[in-house]
């Protein structure tokens, strides 16, 4: 639900849809990523790397990051453009706040 209040997804988001992105059911269609491109950089930075909520997948989570998530207008985003991403300055706070609730 945080992912939702706080406009990262789509409010359409279902929990169900939610829990299979970070589960191991290949059977799951991406979420919209409502938020800025470097909020998104930051919450896989946090929930792979620091958290580790996730199974670290190094050098591949880029990639499973565009798999899973898709930008408002339906296209896809690049790896490249996620890991040259920055620290957000305005939501980071928040960020982390959000994905420390999937630990």
């Amino acid at each position: 639900d945080a992912l939702k209040n706080n406009d990262l997804v789509d409010s359409k988001t279902t929990i169900y849809e939610l829990k299979k992105i970070f589960t191991d059911d290949k059977n799951f269609k991406p979420l919209v990523w409502t938020g800025n491109i470097s909020d998104l950089y930051y919450f896989i930075i946090l929930i792979h790397n620091e958290f580790q909520t996730v199974e670290s997948i190094k050098p591949y989570h880029w990639q499973v990051t565009c798999n899973c998530f898709i930008k408002p207008d339906g296209t896809s985003f690049e790896p490249t453009q996620l890991k040259s991403q920055k620290l957000p300055k305005q939501n980071a706070e928040m960020i982390k706040k959000v994905a420390s609730l999937l630990n």
